[in-house]
């Protein structure tokens, strides 16, 4: 971007100010308070105070309610959703457009040396609004764990658009992950390997969809050790693991977003158990849950960077997705009744100038 420095400016004609898209805008450096520009996707002209961006605009442009808490936060009102409800515009003007993001709950990570579980998918994107109208805000929980495979979570969906469940993860022995709006991770192999569910989420009513495969179990058990692999995350996808390495796979990191005023990571996917000694995998970025463990070391770490950590794996539990960031829950050790963890519940989030 260019600096103009002057000490009177008059314009007489017009003033074209830079153009941005706000994602573009957020990818800016090198700001200084006074900077100015035109925001294509809510049609404002924005002022960069210090510490964020300032709409130029009719302080009563727009007014809405709904949602478990609505917050004041740099120049945005926020309306954060944990739980079904309503958004109803009392006011807006034409072309109104409101940020918006739609996270689904995550999946279960599986009993018995079980995946991870996956991420719940992710929207985000602009959609217009109208005066007078309600919208449905509908969040999903998250999938419950289960043996052979664990449970998807459920959908989320607003204005339109859909996020899709995270999907379960797969159990010993050779149980697959399920597809779903991140994939869960292939379970503890025996004779076969065991591949991670598909991330099936893509774009939604007009937003953009985020979502990755659950990791692929790539050789065959090595006497007793066995493990699984983690499920996918909103940002990435979980890695494959060799069904003999010893530790249980990492969840996929979550994707950032700063549209509660503060960046987060959401949507991390749940990390894999194991058997019969070392460590269950870590969960992903954004609240994942760790994986569990046999005996003799400890389960995974629960993911941070979200608005929620995800719980740690233990001896044999693995840790429950973080709720209100659609993560995923983690597999558990061995046996079969050696519990997985829950998933997270998902949140949808909108905002928009003031």
């Amino acid at each position: 971007m260019s600096t103009l420095n002057v000490g009177n400016l008059n314009v007489s004609g017009s003033l074209n100010l830079p153009t941005y898209s706000t994602s573009q805008r957020d990818q800016l450096t090198g700001l200084v308070s006074g900077v100015m520009i035109f925001n294509n996707t809510t049609n404002t002209t924005e002022v960069y105070d210090g510490t964020g961006w300032v709409g130029i605009t009719s302080a009563s442009s727009m007014t809405a309610s709904g949602g478990n808490s609505v917050s004041n936060i740099s120049g945005y009102k926020v309306h954060v959703f944990t739980t079904d409800g309503d958004f109803t515009v009392t006011t807006a003007p034409p072309g109104q457009q409101v940020e918006v993001m739609i996270v689904a709950g995550g999946g279960a990570g599986a009993n018995g040396i079980g995946g991870g579980g996956g991420a719940g998918g992710m929207v985000e994107g602009s959609v217009q609004v109208q005066s007078g109208t309600t919208y449905p805000i509908v969040v999903g929980n998250g999938g419950t764990r289960a043996y052979r495979p664990a449970n998807n979570g459920q959908n989320s969906s607003a204005f339109g658009a859909i996020a899709t469940g995270g999907g379960g993860g797969g159990s010993y022995p050779d149980g697959p992950g399920n597809p779903g709006g991140s994939g869960g991770g292939g379970g503890g192999p025996q004779g076969s390997l065991p591949s991670g569910g598909s991330g099936t989420q893509s774009g939604s009513g007009g937003m953009s969809g985020f979502g990755n495969n659950g990791g692929n179990i790539t050789q065959t058990r090595n006497g007793p050790i066995t493990c699984a692999a983690g499920g996918g995350g909103a940002g990435q996808a979980a890695p494959s693991i060799p069904g003999r390495s010893g530790n249980g796979g990492s969840g996929g990191n979550g994707r950032i977003s700063n549209i509660e005023g503060t960046s987060y990571y959401y949507a991390g996917g749940g990390g894999g158990g194991e058997y019969p000694s070392n460590a269950g995998g870590p969960g992903g970025l954004g609240g994942g849950g760790g994986g569990g463990n046999h005996s003799g070391n400890v389960g995974g770490t629960g993911g941070s960077g979200g608005r929620v950590a995800g719980s740690s794996g233990s001896r044999p539990q693995g840790g429950q997705g973080a709720n209100f960031t659609g993560s995923g829950g983690g597999g558990g050790g061995w046996p079969s009744g050696r519990a997985g963890a829950d998933g997270g519940s998902g949140i949808v989030v909108v905002r928009y100038q003031i």
